[in-house]
């Protein structure tokens, strides 16, 4: 529900200001091999990039905390796996992807796409509150603006948001 009223509201009030005339690049996307041979890489690297950050910022994991309130609550809650997933992966993805690329890429694309990129990544990171994973979030940042940038549509960093949360929640304990 946080996500909707922090990410998706906004967007939808600023289509409205804005006559429906969002950068429609970024909403319109062609799919085809060479976009999923991408995103497929995408998702490697930033697979990779967070494993390697995390051995170096963080001893391989051990030096990364998480908060165990939050994620205890989260699976010993009677929620079902689609509850986790709508929660945790597929709505935390679209709504910041929709804002952050969507519109922050949009709006700031005019000073260039490498200051876009930089502008939103710098949002993504420090929307999410925690210094500790800070390096991670700002991995993940770039290769999802990049990711964005390159296939010149937010669908492809929704994705790869919605596959890396996934990873977050059910393959790496230390991630969050």
């Amino acid at each position: 529900v946080i996500q909707i009223i922090a990410f998706a509201v906004p967007c939808f009030l600023y289509l409205g200001i804005k006559g429906g005339k969002l950068n429609q690049y970024m909403l319109k996307g062609k799919f085809n091999a060479n976009i999923l041979l991408f995103s497929v890489g995408a998702f490697v690297v930033m697979l990779l990039g967070s494993l390697a950050l995390q051995l170096v910022f963080y001893q391989g994991g051990r030096g990364l905390t998480y908060d165990k309130g939050y994620m205890d609550t989260l699976f010993a809650s009677d929620s079902s796996s689609i509850g986790l997933f709508l929660s945790y992966c597929f709505v935390p993805a679209v709504c910041e992807e929709l804002f952050f690329r969507g519109i922050v890429i949009g709006e700031y694309k005019h000073y260039g796409s490498f200051n876009a990129i930089l502008i939103s990544t710098l949002y993504f990171t420090l929307t999410h509150f925690t210094t500790q994973g800070f390096v991670i979030y700002l991995f993940a940042g770039l290769v999802l603006s990049f990711t964005a940038v390159i296939c010149r549509s937010v669908y492809p960093s929704m994705v790869l948001h919605m596959c890396f949360n996934m990873y977050a929640l059910y393959g790496n304990s230390s991630f969050v």
